[in-house]
């Protein structure tokens, strides 16, 4: 399993856990369309993403996803942490969120 320690700045959002190179679900080296994706939909619901205990985890494709060049949390990280916060905002909703975090 190849997981990063969440970001502190995360925590509050309910990130639980990110890993990188497929899906928590699937394992290590499993293959997914997006470059990331959170774990955010409860079990029964459309587009749900697996069992219930990964719920707060997200998914990454690469590691240089994850942070700017000047090591801070990227747009991509916040966008899939804004997913779990608010499970029912739409991609738009969650990259504008996404955008304000960046500026602060």
């Amino acid at each position: 399993m190849t997981n990063i320690p969440v970001p502190n700045e995360l925590k509050p959002f309910g990130v639980k856990g990110i890993f990188i190179g497929g899906c928590i679900r699937r394992g290590e080296g499993s293959s997914f369309r997006a470059k990331a994706h959170a774990h955010c939909i409860i079990s029964g619901t459309r587009n749900y993403h697996g069992d219930n205990k990964f719920l707060g985890w997200i998914c990454v494709r690469s590691a240089k996803r994850l942070f700017t060049s000047s090591g801070n949390i990227s747009q991509l990280l916040w966008h899939e942490t804004a997913h779990i916060w608010r499970r029912s905002w739409t991609e738009k909703q969650c990259d504008i969120w996404a955008w304000q975090q960046i500026r602060r």
